[in-house]
C-alpha cells in the first residue's frame, strides 16, 4: 500500500480522492499523485553507506578539532613554560640566580659617583675664579689698580680649583675629608677679601666654595670610613 501526497502543497492525499484535501489540485487519472512514498519502504544500500561514510567523516572531524584544541592548549601551556624556563635563565635577578649586591663594591660605586661630583664642583668653582681674576686684572689697567693683586690672586686660585679635580681620584676618602675640614678657615678669609675688593662676583663664588665644602662634610661618614 503506498501513500500519496500532492504534488503541489505535499498535503496527504486521501485514498480514492481526485482532489487535494488541501490546495484542490486534481489527482491525475490512475488515482496517483507523482509524490508517491512507500508505506514500508526498502532499506537503500546506497543511501546507508553515504549516511554511514558521513558520520565517519564528521567524528573524524572532531576527534581531528580535539586533537588540536588539545595540541594548542598543550602547546601553550608548554611554550609558557619553556618561556619562563628562558627568562628564569636570562634574568640575573631571578629567585634562583638572585645574588645579594657585594656591600664593599656598592660603597666603592658611591665613592667613585661622589669624586666625580665633588671634581665637577671644583671645574666649576676654578672656571669662575679664573672668570673673576680676569675681570679684576682688566678693571686694575683702567681703573682701580689695587685690583690687580686680588685679580692674580684668583685665577691662581682658579687653577688650583681645576686641577685638583684630577688629584682627587687619587687620594682616599679620609684624605679628602681632612683636606676639605681644614679648608674652613682660607675661605672664610677669601670671604672677606672679595668683600672689601672682589665684589658681588667675588662673594657669590666664595659662597660656592663654602657650599662645596660642606658637601664634603656631608658625606664625612662615608670618607673616613672607607676601607
Amino acid at each position: 500500500m503506498e501513500i500519496m501526497f500532492c504534488k503541489n502543497c505535499g498535503a496527504k492525499l486521501d485514498e480514492g480522492s481526485k482532489f487535494c484535501s488541501g490546495c484542490g489540485m486534481a489527482v491525475n487519472a490512475e488515482g496517483k499523485s507523482p509524490e508517491t512514498v512507500a508505506e514500508n519502504p526498502q532499506p537503500n544500500p546506497y543511501m546507508n553507506q553515504q549516511a554511514a561514510t558521513m558520520e565517519n567523516a564528521y567524528q573524524q572531524n572532531t576527534y581531528q578539532q580535539n586533537t588540536y584544541q588539545q595540541n594548542a592548549y598543550g602547546g601553550t601551556a608548554y611554550n609558557a613554560q619553556a618561556q619562563a624556563a628562558m627568562g628564569r635563565m636570562n634574568n640575573p635577578y631571578s629567585n634562583q640566580n638572585y645574588r645579594q649586591p657585594d656591600p664593599m663594591q656598592q660603597e666603592s660605586v658611591k665613592m667613585r659617583n661622589f669624586k666625580i661630583n665633588l671634581g665637577n664642583k671644583e671645574m666649576t668653582s676654578g672656571i669662575i675664579w679664573i672668570s673673576i681674576g680676569g675681570l679684576q686684572v682688566l678693571c686694575s689697567i683702567f681703573a682701580f689698580w689695587y685690583l690687580i693683586i686680588v685679580g692674580i690672586w684668583n685665577i691662581v686660585v682658579g687653577i688650583m680649583r681645576i686641577t685638583k679635580k684630577g688629584e682627587l681620584y687619587q687620594k682616599s676618602g679620609i684624605e679628602i675629608y681632612n683636606e676639605y675640614a681644614s679648608r674652613l678657615t682660607s675661605l672664610v678669609v677669601f670671604l672677606i677679601v672679595n668683600i672689601l675688593f672682589g665684589g658681588i662676583v667675588g662673594i657669590a663664588a666664595s659662597i660656592y666654595d663654602l657650599v662645596t665644602r660642606n658637601y664634603v662634610i656631608q658625606n664625612s661618614y662615608m670618607l673616613r670610613n672607607e676601607e
